[in-house]
């Protein structure tokens, strides 16, 4: 059961790294197709979504819980409208 909790928990962690890795991973590839002599600045652009990715997860996963979190963005708004009446 332990090694199902942290497959999920890693499942969410990905999640939370991933937006903005993919940001960054698809301007660095612009930037790389636009002229490749741009190599270097594809590959900061990809160092800091990738950095960029771990603080928000990180932050995400102390500050609120990421089960927390992400149960808030896919959970039902019909659920808040219930609760509101």
């Amino acid at each position: 059961m332990r090694l199902f909790n942290f497959f999920i928990r890693m499942m969410y962690w990905l999640q939370a790294f991933a937006s903005p890795f993919l940001v960054s991973a698809v301007i660095a590839f612009i930037i790389y197709t636009k002229n490749e002599k741009n190599k270097i600045i594809a590959i900061a652009v990809l160092f800091i979504g990738v950095l960029a990715g771990i603080l928000l997860a990180e932050y995400i996963r102390k500050k609120y819980g990421l089960s927390t979190f992400f149960s808030w963005l896919y959970g039902s708004g019909r659920l808040n409208d219930e609760k509101t009446k």
